[in-house]
C-alpha cells in the first residue's frame, strides 16, 4: 500500500509554504522536510499512516509512505483530505480587505494562507488545554514531551514521527505521570478527566467535528474549558474560525501592533469593537493576526 498518490485540488488564493509555517505554529504534530514536504502521521480507523504533502498548482500531492497495518486506501484519502480541508473557502474573507486597508496590509504577506486540521477533536482540546495560560514556547516543549512518552510513532528512513497519544492512553495515568508537562496540577487534572471521558464513551467530540457550533458547546460544557480553550480547539479540529477575542493576550498585542501602530496590548474592548467590522470573518482575520504576530516575532 505504500507508495500511494493523489492530488487533492484547494480552492485559490493557496499558498503551501504559509500554511506549512502556520501549522508549525499551532501544532507540532507535523514535520517539515528539508525538501520543503510536509509529513504527519495520521489515524485512519485504528492503523497509522504517515502521510507526505507537497505543492502542486493550486493543491496538494498526497503520498502515502508508511503505516502500521492493513490500510484502506479510501479511508486514508478521507483522512488526507479531512486534515487538507479543501471546501474551506476564503473569498469571502479575503473580499474584506478591499474595504479595509488595515487587514490588507495583514494580509499581504500570509496570502493563501490556510489551516490544516488535526486528526481528532479529542487532541485538539487536549492540546489547547495544555496551552492555556502559558507561553507558546514553553507548551510545545510539553507537547513534543507528551507525544514521545506516551505517543505512538511509525518510522520511514530511521526518523521517527509521532501521533497524539490515545486517550485510553491517557486515561491511564495520573496526575504524577504528568508533572514534566509543567503546568498546574489542575490542567492535568482536566486533561485527564476528559481523557477518561472520551476513553469510557461517556464524552464523544468526534462525531460533532463535522457540526461546529455543537462541538463548541459541547466543549463549553466540560470543566475548565471556556470560550478562549473551545475557540482554539474548533479551529484545530473542524477548521471552523469562531472569534477567540480579548482573552487571547497574544491578540491583543497583535492588534496593537498591526492596527494601532503601539507597543502593549489593546484594551480588550476596543479589540472587540475592532473585530466586530469584520462580522462573521471576525474569527479568521483573528487567526491570521494571530499567524502573522507569530510569523514576525519568532520568523517561523
Amino acid at each position: 500500500m505504500s507508495g500511494l498518490r493523489f492530488h487533492v485540488a484547494l480552492p485559490p488564493p493557496f499558498s503551501f509554504a504559509h500554511t506549512v509555517s502556520a501549522a508549525r505554529f499551532y501544532s507540532v504534530l507535523g514535520v517539515l522536510r528539508p525538501d520543503g514536504a510536509y509529513r504527519r502521521v495520521l489515524r485512519v480507523g485504528e492503523t497509522l499512516a504517515l502521510a507526505e504533502f507537497a505543492p502542486a498548482g493550486e493543491g496538494v500531492d498526497v503520498r502515502l509512505l508508511v503505516a502500521s497495518g492493513p490500510l484502506d486506501a479510501q479511508q486514508f484519502a478521507a483522512r488526507a483530505r479531512w486534515m487538507l480541508h479543501p471546501a474551506l473557502d476564503l473569498a469571502p474573507f479575503y473580499a474584506l480587505q478591499e474595504a479595509d486597508p488595515a487587514l490588507s496590509r495583514l494580509i499581504a504577506p500570509l496570502a493563501g494562507l490556510r489551516a490544516f486540521r488535526l486528526d481528532s477533536a479529542f487532541e485538539s482540546l487536549a492540546i489547547t488545554i495544555i496551552e492555556q495560560q502559558i507561553a507558546l514556547t514553553m507548551a510545545q516543549a510539553a507537547e513534543r514531551w507528551l507525544i514521545r512518552t506516551y505517543g505512538e510513532s511509525l518510522t520511514y528512513e530511521g526518523e521517527a514521527y509521532y501521533a497524539f497519544p490515545r486517550p485510553e492512553t491517557l486515561a491511564q495515568l495520573s496526575v504524577a505521570d504528568l508533572t514534566p508537562l509543567k503546568i498546574t496540577f489542575i490542567r492535568i487534572g482536566r486533561l485527564l478527566e476528559i481523557a477518561r471521558a472520551v476513553a469510557d464513551n461517556t464524552l464523544d467530540l468526534e462525531p460533532l467535528a463535522a457540526e461546529p457550533d455543537a462541538l463548541y458547546q459541547r466543549m463549553l460544557a466540560l470543566n475548565g474549558v471556556g470560550h478562549w480553550t473551545a475557540s482554539w480547539a474548533l479551529i484545530r479540529a473542524s477548521g471552523q474560525f469562531r472569534y477567540f477575542g480579548q482573552a487571547d493576550v497574544a491578540l491583543r498585542a497583535a492588534a496593537n501592533q498591526h492596527f494601532a501602530g503601539l507597543p502593549g496590548r489593546m484594551d480588550g474592548g476596543v479589540l472587540d469593537a475592532h473585530f466586530a467590522r469584520f462580522g462573521a470573518q471576525a474569527g479568521l482575520a483573528a487567526f491570521y493576526l494571530i499567524i502573522r504576530y507569530a510569523h514576525d516575532k519568532v520568523k517561523l
